[in-house]
């Protein structure tokens, strides 16, 4: 099955992000492009993705559950500020338009210990034949994919100054990690949380 591992968002701060994304929207459906295509996340199934998982044999579900618990054990709680929206790979022609910290957080230490929370995790699920990540761990939430017209994309975004602007949508909480089942659908992914387990406090 395909699966990763993630942390849920509470619905206030869904609400706000969903708020953001529509604005997105509205920006890319008023702009001259005519090529732009974009799939947008559904609300509902926004997360924080801490480790993509890929094809994982069902029999690894509990033993996955027991070593991430073990590595994130005494791990502190960590607030990450969702203030920044970015775009990978660069806003002139993206991707992934997504919803993250600032620029400057990678400097704090709230930020080096989610990194290193990130880093105990990733090493972990290598115990279970799932290959190491090749870029350090970036935190943010994904709201849409741009499948077509990046140019006219990027350039209707950078145009309007949102990006560039800060927007306090409020504080993602890890204090929860979940194992989740990932299921395409004709009408998009379906997320089923299989286990979840707590960040010490």
């Amino acid at each position: 099955m395909r699966a990763f591992l993630a942390v849920a968002i509470a619905i206030e701060l869904r609400e706000r992000v969903t708020a953001v994304q529509q604005q997105l929207k509205d920006l890319v459906a008023a702009g001259p492009g005519r090529r732009v295509r974009i799939t947008w996340v559904k609300p509902e199934t926004m997360h924080l993705t801490i480790k993509f998982l890929g094809e994982i044999d069902k029999g690894i579900v509990e033993p996955l559950r027991a070593s991430v618990s073990a590595v994130i054990d005494g791990s502190p709680v960590i607030d990450i500020p969702l203030v920044a929206i970015g775009a990978f790979p660069r806003l002139q022609a993206p991707r992934t338009l997504w919803v993250g910290p600032p620029s400057n957080w990678d400097s704090q230490d709230e930020a080096k210990r989610a990194l290193e929370l990130a880093a105990r995790i990733d090493a972990a699920c290598e115990k279970f034949a799932v290959p190491r990540d090749t870029y350090p761990w970036q935190p943010h939430l994904t709201v849409a994919r741009v499948r077509e017209g990046e140019g006219d994309a990027g350039r209707v975004l950078e145009t309007s100054g949102l990006m560039a602007r800060t927007h306090d949508l409020g504080t993602l909480r890890v204090d929860e990690i979940s194992l989740m089942k990932s299921e395409m659908r004709p009408d998009g992914p379906v997320y089923t949380p299989l286990w979840t387990v707590a960040v010490a406090r």
